[in-house]
Parts: structure tokens; sequence; C-alpha cells
């Protein structure tokens, strides 16, 4: 019984976790500029045209090194969300030391989007000046809600996986990537799946 209830338990939690709708992810995952150089990152979702989703808004949140790194500019790619940039949405963002907060969202109906929204959706770019030797992972804020929050359909927020950047700068060089958390624990319970088999086989 002891063995059988850490499987069942394992179970309960790949079943419960939430089906990933599609990635929202930075472009390029990697990429090395000088020091004093502009370097940009791409925020954009991808995956959702098997689903018929779309990306009608969201409220985001980057973080990274401001010793490495200072944000000086975000452009919303407002052609994939509106007809009207004064009418059909509203956005902002707010560029910080160590962050960049940005949220939008449009007022164009669900079908509308869908025909303006194809392939990978990008949502805004995001420049960077590059300012002494390092490098600065660029990752996206832990609260599902205020940080990591994409909306689709019918205002429901999408279950997406989500994937940072690193920039390196100068003489600094990126570190090998981490999976988010998400990722380590269902790699952990595929790993630990033959050993549950194997202790219940010889019950």
């Amino acid at each position: 019984m002891k063995t059988i209830l850490p499987l069942i338990s394992l179970l309960l939690v790949l079943a419960l976790s939430p089906v990933q709708a599609g990635l929202l992810y930075l472009s390029p995952s990697s990429q090395h500029v000088h020091v004093g150089e502009l370097v940009s990152v791409d925020v954009l979702v991808d995956g959702l045209s098997d689903s018929d989703e779309i990306v009608a808004g969201w409220d985001i949140q980057l973080l990274f090194s401001g010793l490495i790194l200072q944000a000086n500019n975000l452009e919303f790619a407002l052609s994939n969300y509106t007809f009207d940039p004064d009418w059909d949405a509203i956005y902002d963002s707010d560029l910080q030391a160590n962050s960049v907060k940005s949220f939008m969202t449009s007022f164009l109906l669900d079908d509308e989007l869908f025909d303006l929204q194809t392939g990978p959706v990008l949502l805004f770019t995001l420049t960077f000046e590059a300012l002494t030797d390092g490098f600065s992972w660029v990752t996206f804020g832990a609260d599902p809600n205020f940080e990591r929050n994409v909306v689709g359909r019918d205002g429901l927020s999408l279950p997406l996986s989500v994937q940072g950047a690193c920039i390196s700068v100068g003489q600094g060089n990126c570190a090998t990537s981490i999976p988010e958390p998400a990722s380590i624990s269902l790699f952990a319970g595929l790993l630990l799946m033959p050993w549950f088999r194997k202790r219940l086989s010889r019950r």
C-alpha cells in the first residue's frame, strides 16, 4: 500500500495539471552584443492554431539584470490586435531598472482577432542597451495572473508554457538554460515512473 500511494499522488498531479495550449516565449533565445549596443527581443505566442485560439490581451512582466541591461523601448505589435490603435484597444508599459511591465486588451471580436493573427503571434518587441560585460537572463514573472497572463477567446486565460532568453554582453557568456519549474516536475515524474513500476511488480 505504501508503494502505491506515491504513484497515485504523482498521477493526480499530472492529471490535474492544465494541458498547455501553446508557448509564450522570447526570440531569439540567446544572443551576444558588445557594450553600448542595442539589442532587441520579441515576445511571442505560438501553438494556438491547432486549438483555434487567439490572443485578446495580456498582463506580462519581464525580469532581467539591471546591472547588465537597461530597457529603453517597448513597441507593441498592434496590427495583430486592432484596426485603429486609438479606439480598438488599451495598452501601456512601464520600464523599470530590473523589470518591464506590459498590458494590452483588444476590443475587437474574437473572430476578428483570429483573422488578424497568423502563425506565431507577436505581442511586442523590447529593446535594451547593453551596459557592461556579463550576461542576463530575461524571464517571465512567476505570477500566472499578473506577470505571465495571456488571454484568449471569451476572456479566458491561456494555459501556456513559457520560455525566456539570455543576452550576453562583451566578455560575458550565457550559461546553460534552466527548465521552467513545471517542466522540471513533469520530467522528474517521467523519470520516477519506471521506479514505481518496478516496486509494484515486486509485490
